[in-house]
């Protein structure tokens, strides 16, 4: 969001007149809030389909390969995780849709809907946070697993810690910067904005 413009007129003289000005910032925050839902649907549709494109995998593995379930179940509690994150996401995002379906009624219910949006992405992301240590520590049960019954050696399973622990590690730390540095701001100022709202 353009924050400068937004909050240069919020505040100008032109904010208290006609409702020119706010009209004019409806339009603009609406676009905002319609680009994000946007956004989080088409993120959602490529990791529901990359959720499904693994689940496949696995139960290809389970029918047509030599897998034993009892060892090699981190592989299981690895696509679960994901599962679990994928489905508690879709489930916060959909409560935030219907609580606002009609934010466009007014200026300050769409400041209250993109300072829900805000709030979910935050929840969110300590949620995902969360789900990320778990999921390092199934990915940790499942390489030592395979390395146990002889499907992975030593060195590649020392590589695929190195790989996936560090692409993990990387993306934790993208995140924390995005949150610290860029959501939960973000939250403060358009509650900030809410309360200077001068109908």
């Amino acid at each position: 969001m353009d924050f400068k413009t937004l909050e240069r007129l919020w505040q100008s003289e032109a904010n208290t007149r006609a409702g020119v000005a706010e009209a004019f910032v409806l339009a603009e925050t609406m676009k905002t809030l319609k680009q994000r839902r946007g956004r989080f649907l088409l993120g959602m549709i490529a990791a529901g389909l990359a959720l499904a494109a693994w689940t496949g995998v696995v139960a290809f593995a389970n029918v047509f390969r030599h897998v034993t379930p009892e060892r090699e179940w981190g592989a299981y509690l690895m696509l679960g995780i994901a599962w679990v994150v994928y489905i508690n996401v879709a489930a916060r995002y959909r409560e935030h849709m219907r609580a606002y379906l009609d934010a466009a009624a007014s200026m300050p219910e769409t400041l209250r809907a993109l300072i829900d949006e805000n709030r979910t992405a935050q929840v969110r992301a300590r949620f995902i946070g969360a789900a990320t240590i778990v999921f390092g520590i199934a990915l940790a049960v499942a390489v030592g697993q395979l390395q146990a019954i002889g499907k992975m050696e030593p060195r590649h399973a020392l590589q695929a810690g190195i790989l996936f622990g560090g692409a993990m590690l990387a993306s934790a730390i993208v995140q924390t910067a995005i949150y610290f540095r860029i959501t939960q701001p973000e939250g403060k100022r358009l509650k900030a904005l809410l309360d200077q709202y001068a109908p």
